[in-house]
Order: structure tokens, then sequence, then C-alpha cells
């Protein structure tokens, strides 16, 4: 499992990576959804994050990166499914991001780090550690 989370580590650095790439080469995003610029900035952080965590064999790390790794997909797959960008109509958007190596060089890396965190997490482990702790310090008034 160690060796595992070291290759998800990986993987996350190069996320972070190649989403640090996208966001200082790519001015057409800037331009056209800045929001989602600075959406990436935020994934390459929590990939960084992450990374470190699982440096530190934190247990949650590669939950949380199985997590995010879904949320960023999603995201970037609403992106090509449903994403209009001011004065772009749609299908112009879709083809720009299907034509876009890096971003799906991006996308596809997400699909890796799922596959790895999903490898390398005890769900079933993680879940009754997660309701035992939201148990022990939910505090909820029954007035």
């Amino acid at each position: 499992m160690e060796i595992v989370r070291t290759i998800l580590s990986g993987a996350l650095l190069g996320s972070a990576g190649l989403g640090t790439i996208i966001v200082l080469d790519d001015r057409y995003l800037w331009y056209a959804a800045p929001s989602h610029a600075y959406g990436l900035v935020a994934f390459i952080a929590l990939d960084i994050g992450l990374a470190i965590a699982l440096w530190w064999r934190s247990w949650l790390g590669s939950l949380l990166s199985f997590t995010v790794a879904t949320v960023q997909a999603l995201a970037m797959l609403g992106d090509i499914l449903t994403y209009t960008a001011p004065y772009v109509p749609q299908r112009v958007f879709r083809s720009y991001l299907l034509s876009d190596q890096s971003f799906l060089a991006l996308l596809t890396l997400q699909s890796v780090i799922l596959l790895l965190a999903l490898g390398s997490t005890n769900l079933r482990y993680d879940y009754t550690i997660i309701r035992a702790w939201i148990q022990a310090h939910a505090h909820f008034s029954h007035q």
C-alpha cells in the first residue's frame, strides 16, 4: 500500500505541475473563463497539500485525494459538456477544450489519481473512523 501511496503522491504533484503549466500558458482560459482559472489554482494547491499529507502518511490523504480528483474530473467534464464562455458558442468552447492536449492530459491524470487513491484507501475502515469522529464531535440539540 505504501508503494501505491508514493505513486499517488507523484501523480498529485504531476497534476499540480500540469495545472501550473495550464494556468501560466493558457491566456484564453483567463480571458474566456477566469473563474475556472482560479478554480484550477485551487486544485493545484489541493494537489500539493494532498501530496504532502501522503508523505506524512496521513490516513486521510488517500480518501481526500479520491474526493478531490473526482470533483476536478467532474468539473472538467462539465466544462466539456455544458460550459459556455462569454461571446463563444458552447460547441466552439468544447472543440477548444477537446483539442487542448494539456487539458486532456490533466483530465486523464485525474482518472489515474482516482484509481490510485481507490487502490490505497481502505474505504470501509476510513468510513468507520470518519463516522465515529462525527458522532463523537456532533452536538445536536433536540429542542
